[in-house]
């Protein structure tokens, strides 16, 4: 498997990504499938030698990734998304349902997150058990999350979005993420 750290993309790769937002939208799945990984490595070995720069790259995928990605989501797909819901309810229920998953997601991101900063910076775990078990719920959450929006929240954006909607999503997620 790729080593997530190394997975930083130049901006040419990043523009041609973004040039196709659903794409960029699966690609950034991608990564945080492997971010699942990587925390499952993280709490397989709390004490491994690769945990301080394992424990580095979630932590900021998390705190500087992660955000993009959801106002991506959140301001920009579930806006265009909601312009077609009177047409399918199922377009209204998947956008509803990111929105609350979304939400949920904070308190049990913020235990993980505060773990993540101690193992970082070589602290010790106040209590390793229950940042593993916070951890663990966080990654299987995140994957029940991920596999839902690319059997669910993308293909209804395939079905429902014209290439106007495709061009005001590609100008706006390009913009947020410093792309020209």
């Amino acid at each position: 498997m790729a080593d997530p750290l190394h997975l930083s993309i130049g901006t040419t790769l990043q523009a041609a990504v973004y040039g196709t937002p659903l794409e960029a939208l699966r690609f950034e799945h991608f990564k945080q499938r492997l971010l699942c990984d990587m925390l499952g490595r993280i709490v397989d070995d709390l004490h491994g030698r690769d945990t301080v720069k394992n424990a580095a790259w979630v932590l900021s995928y998390l705190e500087n990734d992660l955000p993009l990605h959801v106002s991506d989501e959140a301001e920009d797909l579930v806006p265009l998304l909601l312009e077609h819901a009177d047409t399918d309810g199922a377009v209204g229920e998947a956008c509803d349902a990111l929105v609350h998953e979304h939400e949920s997601d904070e308190p049990l991101m913020a235990e993980v997150t505060a773990g993540l900063e101690r193992l970082a910076g070589e602290w010790p775990l106040e209590r390793p058990l229950d940042f593993i078990i916070r951890a663990l719920m966080f990654e299987e959450k995140l994957r029940r999350h991920l596999a839902w929006e690319n059997a669910t929240l993308l293909p209804l954006a395939r079905r429902f979005l014209g290439s106007a909607d495709i061009s005001s999503l590609r100008r706006r997620m390009a913009s947020r993420h410093g792309l020209s």
